[in-house]
């Protein structure tokens, strides 16, 4: 909020007993330190910022209980014990990014599961489709087999051979019941002339890794190296942990990382 909003809100509210109406500020623990760190003092001692009132992450079983009730009412879709578990695993993926949705997230993938109900009854009869209810599939965006992703590609000999090395080694581990990440890293320098597939090769990178659940996501954070420039001092250090923030899960593509 602007200086004068603030400036304002600690005028008209004196968080003293007696007061004739309850002001309450909402938003995101962070943030929300971040603006009691910088505003008005007084705006900390008015809204008890040293003791707030902190909303934890719903568990698993109760997103279960919150997207059976929203599936029912919404849906009219009565969800049985497996297909609801399906959307739970299905959610993971989001859990593990910065700031996730909970309630709202089931809502946004209830969503999506009509979308993809709809399409793959899309041959039945409107009668037919009445009587039909999600299956596990429904919740998840279908992936591109591990094995397919290069197929399609020109060049990159080398690079490929790479990729499809690294590929054998992280399935032999996940057939041995090993853990791939405790032999092998998932930072890497990418090195080559303008057009050479650089950017292809990281968006497939992240296809792959998330197909080998290694990664949560195939999302890529893109930015430069100008992105984690501030133009003050010493902030530059918190710049970069927000752009780390923003691609936990996925793939972080930092371009022309030496300007």
């Amino acid at each position: 909020m602007q200086k004068a909003v603030i400036d304002t809100i600690v005028a008209e509210v004196q968080g003293v007993p007696g007061d004739d109406r309850c002001v309450l500020l909402l938003g995101y623990e962070e943030q929300m330190a971040d603006m009691m760190r910088n505003a008005n003092p007084g705006l900390a001692r008015r809204f008890q910022w040293q003791s707030p009132w902190k909303f934890e992450d719903y568990s698993s079983e109760d997103l279960l209980h919150i997207m059976r009730g929203a599936a029912k009412s919404k849906y009219s879709w009565d969800l049985n014990s497996d297909v609801l578990r399906s959307g739970i695993k299905a959610l993971e993926g989001e859990r593990r990014k910065p700031n996730f949705g909970n309630a709202g997230a089931v809502n946004n993938l209830l969503s999506l599961v009509a979308q993809r109900m709809e399409n793959r009854l899309k041959d039945l009869t409107p009668a037919e489709r009445a009587n039909e209810l999600p299956i596990a599939t429904d919740f998840y965006v279908p992936k591109i087999p591990a094995t397919d992703l290069f197929d399609d590609l020109i060049g990159c000999k080398e690079v490929l051979e790479q990729m499809k090395d690294m590929q054998a080694t992280i399935l032999g581990c996940q057939r041995k019941g090993k853990d791939p990440l405790a032999s092998m890293e998932l930072n890497f320098c990418f090195v080559g002339a303008p057009g050479t597939g650089k950017t292809t090769i990281a968006k497939r990178f992240g296809l792959l890794l998330e197909s080998l659940g290694l990664l949560a996501t195939s999302d890529i954070e893109m930015c430069s190296a100008s992105n984690f420039e501030t133009g003050y001092v010493g902030q530059s250090s918190g710049k970069t942990r927000e752009i780390f923030k923003k691609a936990v899960g996925g793939v972080l593509f930092i371009d022309e990382a030496y300007r």
